[in-house]
């Protein structure tokens, strides 16, 4: 009987970690180390060195950059790099704005 009741609550893995990440609370902590990671991948190089600091609230990703000519070309691409972030996050993850200070 020992052996039905531990294939009974058999789950994939990547479940069984989010269930983990969920009970000690470190989910959030988790997408943000996503975000900065998809944030190098598809703002690109350039941009990704001229950040001082992302932040994320209430799904708004907040990007200090480190001049206004870096500021200025991420406010020019940030729909792009918003939908690419966003096709790689699932739906309760998934960012509404990118703003740039």
């Amino acid at each position: 009987m020992s052996a039905k009741r531990r294939t009974d609550n058999i789950q994939p893995l990547g479940e069984a970690l989010g269930e983990w990440a969920r009970r000690l609370r470190l989910e959030s902590g988790l997408h943000e180390a996503a975000l900065l990671s998809l944030w190098e991948e598809h703002a690109g190089r350039e941009l990704h060195r001229a950040t001082r600091k992302l932040e994320l609230r209430n799904g708004v990703l907040y990007a200090s950059m480190t001049d206004g000519t870096a500021r200025h070309e991420l406010l020019m691409i940030r729909s792009r790099v918003l939908a690419e972030i966003n096709k790689a996050l699932t739906p309760e993850q998934q960012i509404r704005e990118i703003r740039a200070f």
